[in-house]
């Protein structure tokens, strides 16, 4: 299935025999030419309240035309033979945001909420926009992000439209003051 500029959302279970691997290292390394979030989840419970088994959820964005058969390869292909494709399942998200509050299970207070700090990524800049958007704002870092904006739009893109909103008055102020 090709999918053009959306985003893959995978969930890779760790090999059985082997949940030490380092699949983390892999993804990095397989994955280099996408912009990718990921989580190691080891603490989810199932329906009957066991434990899962250890997975990571993967994010990955890419700029051309993919299959998703083809990421797929690639992660198996590197690992020498201790992944299989049977490890994986793959759909597409339309929004990257929610995409990544899930990563955390942040909009599912019934699951485990993971930390921002968990997910590795090569996007960081990326990550800490949507973590300024979740989170409240004191005075001294709504500063910080004003001064070091080179516009308003850049303002909305680092806190997100909602605390844009919230705080609009203050930045309006500090807004004009620098600008003096």
């Amino acid at each position: 299935m090709f999918h053009n500029n959306l985003i893959h959302s995978m969930v890779i279970n760790y090999p059985k025999e082997n949940e030490l691997y380092d699949l983390v290292s892999l993804i990095r390394d397989s994955c280099s030419d996408f912009i990718y979030y990921g989580i190691v989840h080891d603490k989810d419970i199932d329906a009957i309240g066991d434990l899962k088994r250890k997975h990571i959820h993967l994010i990955l964005k890419s700029k051309k035309k993919i299959r998703s058969e083809t990421i797929i390869s690639n992660i198996v292909d590197m690992s020498k033979g201790v992944m299989c494709a049977e490890q994986f399942s793959d759909r597409v998200c339309a929004d990257l945001s929610l995409a990544i509050q899930y990563l955390t299970h942040k909009n599912d207070s019934d699951k485990y909420q993971y930390s921002y700090d968990n997910i590795f990524t090569n996007d960081l800049e990326g990550l800490e926009i949507e973590y300024n958007k979740e989170k409240e704002l004191d005075v001294d870092r709504l500063t910080d992000i004003i001064m070091n904006c080179k516009n308003k739009i850049q303002i909305v893109k680092t806190i997100g439209y909602d605390n844009y909103m919230k705080y609009r008055y203050i930045i309006n102020w500090v807004w004009d003051e620098r600008n003096y």
